[in-house]
């Protein structure tokens, strides 16, 4: 449970940057998961590991911030709110969002992870958004060096 506070704090923070392929790195059940498995794991002050649905891992160092959303944070948020057609639900669940892009910042992968409180009907809360999430493909930009990947994390509270 202390990991999750930790890497909810690190992602208020922005995306995370450059990265390294590694495939030694032995992941743990208490790290944060969702119906593909583990998504983050190995968190230290100076690095944390990224799996892909298909289980491939990928190093970022930390600290943060090496792409964003044109407009910054606030205006993705925004986006997301007003392009999304059923946001009646009076539920208010926070989850953590990762979008994985190339080094063309063409997106690889989005990825939604359940915070509190934990609810069964989760992908179906969320598919809208990451929906309008993959068509954002084109809005984003490097902020700092070159890298194979990146790798951008934000909370949400999805409706």
């Amino acid at each position: 449970m202390r990991i999750k506070f930790m890497i909810l704090f690190l992602f208020f923070l922005g995306g995370i940057p450059f990265c390294i392929d590694i495939q030694s790195i032995n992941c743990s059940s208490g790290d944060i998961k969702d119906k593909y498995g583990i998504v983050i794991c190995n968190v230290t002050d100076s690095d944390m590991v990224y799996c892909t649905k298909e289980n491939v891992k990928i190093s970022f160092p930390i600290p943060l911030k090496m792409i964003e959303y044109e407009g910054g944070l606030k205006k993705l948020k925004k986006d997301m709110w007003h392009n999304i057609v059923d946001i009646n639900n009076e539920n208010h669940i926070l989850g953590l969002v990762y979008i994985l892009f190339d080094e063309y910042l063409h997106i690889i992968e989005i990825r939604a992870v359940n915070i509190a409180p934990m609810i069964d009907n989760w992908p179906i809360m969320t598919r809208e958004y990451l929906q309008y999430l993959q068509k954002t493909e084109g809005r984003w930009r490097r902020i700092s060096q070159k890298s194979k990947y990146y790798l951008y994390a934000f909370p949400y509270t999805f409706h």
